[in-house]
């Protein structure tokens, strides 16, 4: 049976632009790497909705260039005032917490790149999602995006992402 990467394994693929990629031994299970694909790594693990406020406000303090402040995106846009989103989750039996980190970050739109991700997401789940992401750009050479996804699609249906998704399917999406 395979093991599948959660939040607490490290990562051990080298994220550098143009490096090789070097998969961790098998045991970890990571998938999502493929010869002639773009090399990712996504981790995801569900958390309480009661940690949505504190959360947001790590994602954007201190995680742009240089230490700046980080402003997080949506489906639509820049996302100025969170403070609908984390009502709105605070209702959600839970919530969903995901980590892309992308091997050519330094060559993409991060916000144009999960925003068509998440349209993948909503088209495979046939579910319209609520989401928050911010990019974090405070280790250079590991640059990634955070996304917070509401444990309620925009419908207020349950949201119930099998874990054969999470761990192989938005992986090969990525």
């Amino acid at each position: 049976m395979a093991h599948y990467m959660n939040r607490r394994d490290t990562l051990q693929l080298d994220l550098r632009y143009g490096a090789g990629l070097r998969a961790a031994p098998a045991s970890h299970g990571i998938t999502g790497v493929s010869l002639g694909g773009r090399g990712v790594v996504v981790k995801c693990w569900m958390a309480t909705p009661t940690t949505t406020s504190a959360h947001l406000r790590y994602l954007t303090h201190g995680k742009g260039t240089d230490g700046t402040d980080t402003t997080l995106f949506n489906a639509h846009g820049f996302v100025r005032d969170p403070r609908a989103f984390v009502h709105a989750a605070s209702d959600d039996p839970k919530q969903y917490r995901w980590v892309v980190s992308l091997v050519d970050s330094s060559q993409l739109s991060l916000m144009r790149y999960t925003q068509a991700l998440m349209r993948q997401v909503e088209e495979d789940t046939h579910h319209p999602l609520d989401w928050l992401a911010a990019t974090h750009r405070d280790t250079p050479r590991h640059v990634h995006t955070h996304l917070v996804v509401r444990g309620r699609d925009r419908d207020g249906q349950v949201l119930a992402l099998p874990r054969t998704y999470l761990y192989q399917r938005l992986r090969s999406r990525a």
